[in-house]
């Protein structure tokens, strides 16, 4: 069968760009193929018709490399499935012009479309409460360290930064936010412990 008669059945053929950042160069050109071989192989519903991968480019010392794809999907379901799990940086349908729905079809795309949402939502406040809960060890951690590195005797920013292995300018609204907290004193270019 065609294409042409895919798409009079129902197919929806797209130009895709999907596009990866990272480091090293070689790594990221690697994992982009990977990724495409992972499509061809993996995914139902899609035929991945022609490829074109460009080299990664240098951008703020990291690699930017991007393939564009022309896909046939069997319907706009899997379109709107691939969408999420790949996340392209941008789709293009080539044919058909017009894409009709029924009103069922069209309430199952947006209520899969809000279940895929919501999943994600979940997963972003997931990670943003752990990060917040690691946010908070590393800093009573660091605030730990602080207070063995003073039992010593007194230091400066540059001596506590040698101790803790915090650059100074990392290290000074730390130890600043402690001095304002109470937990350390400072006076002159000293911190020390608080003593009560």
């Amino acid at each position: 069968m065609n294409i042409k008669q895919k798409i009079e059945e129902g197919h929806i053929l797209t130009r895709i760009i999907i596009e990866i950042m990272g480091a090293p160069k070689d790594y990221i050109e690697k994992t982009l193929r990977l990724a495409v071989n992972n499509i061809k192989q993996k995914e139902k519903g899609i035929e991945v018709m022609k490829e074109e991968f460009f080299p990664a480019e240098e951008k703020e010392k990291m690699f930017s490399a991007f393939t564009e794809l022309e896909i046939l999907f069997k319907d706009s379901f899997e379109m709107v499935n691939f969408c999420f799990e790949y996340a392209p940086s941008s789709i293009e349908i080539l044919e058909p012009q017009n894409l009709n729905y029924n009103a069922r079809d069209f309430a199952n795309i947006l209520n899969d479309l809000l279940g895929k949402l919501h999943r994600d939502a979940m997963v972003i406040k997931n990670y943003n409460a752990e990060n917040q809960i690691l946010k908070k060890n590393a800093l009573n951690l660091l605030q730990n360290i602080t207070i063995l590195s003073l039992k010593e005797k007194d230091k400066n920013l540059n001596e506590l930064s040698n101790d803790i292995g915090i650059s100074e300018e990392k290290l000074k609204d730390i130890i600043e936010e402690f001095t304002q907290k109470n937990i350390i004193s400072k006076k002159e270019d000293k911190y020390a412990i608080k003593r009560n």
